[in-house]
């Protein structure tokens, strides 16, 4: 019996977990949510734009469901999960040809300052782009016989404007940065940024993507011959967190008042 009851429990526990799961899948959810853009005193509706209710899971991804915006910038979504349990739901926007994501409706019920989509105007104009935080990190090799380092390097990136950037034409740049002598091709890694959008000219990383106000992470990788080494790196503009990370006990950084 003993032998009998330590095989069968698993099988009641995967049974109860599946059940769990059909009965999440089974409640419907909602959102209630407002398309907003920035204003003098408060944020201002944005009405009749089209909102569209999105689902990326393993097993498909697209979207569910779209309408447009009441006078007063307000939509509802109601929703049954399905399929995949970790797939993720939630709702976009576009103004001015910029797309804006919501958070992750990771609640049942999301209303309030959640369920807020807020949308910039655009502009080609400069915008400053602050670096909130430059990280370069060089890990080990990945065997003792190679002849090239990995570096990966992370920005922390500020548009504290009221607007959106948007590169000048095909060739323009929202953010640029120095690369170390010798890096002609780099490789973006995740982040807040379109790989497509991330390209290295002239020695110099060029991003062209639009980035709306508030704080983003770019990160990018690229491969340097031992003979580089050490590299050097310019900063531009003073940086209020500047971190090297070398995996080496042999490694060393030093300047721009590291300790």
């Amino acid at each position: 019996v003993l032998f009998a009851l330590t095989l069968l429990l698993p099988l009641a526990l995967s049974a109860s977990r599946a059940d769990a799961q059909q009965g999440e899948r089974s409640i419907e959810r909602s959102i209630d949510g407002r398309v907003v853009r920035p204003g003098a005193a408060a944020p201002s509706p944005v009405g009749d734009v089209l909102v569209v209710l999105h689902r990326v899971g393993a097993d498909a991804a697209g979207p569910l469901d779209s309408m447009r915006t009441r006078r007063d910038g307000t939509f509802r979504f109601r929703y049954r999960p399905s399929g995949d349990s970790s797939a993720v739901y939630f709702v976009s926007t576009n103004r001015g040809g910029v797309a804006y994501f919501s958070a992750p409706l990771r609640q049942p019920v999301v209303r309030g300052a959640d369920a807020e989509l807020m949308v910039y105007d655009t502009t080609s104009a400069p915008v400053r782009i602050n670096v909130r935080g430059r990280h370069i990190i060089l890990p080990a090799p990945d065997s003792a016989a190679s002849r090239l380092r990995t570096v990966i390097e992370v920005y922390e990136l500020s548009n504290d404007s009221t607007l959106t950037a948007i590169a000048r034409g095909p060739n323009g740049a929202t953010f640029e940065a120095p690369l170390p002598p010798g890096v002609t091709k780099v490789t973006a890694g995740q982040g807040d940024v379109s790989p497509d959008a991330v390209r290295a000219e002239n020695g110099r990383l060029r991003v062209n993507a639009p980035l709306a106000p508030g704080l983003k992470q770019l990160s990018f990788f690229y491969e340097v011959p031992l003979e580089a080494l050490p590299l050097d790196y310019t900063l531009e503009s003073l940086v209020p967190v500047l971190a090297v990370l070398i995996q080496d006990p042999n490694g060393i950084a030093s300047g721009a008042g590291l300790a």
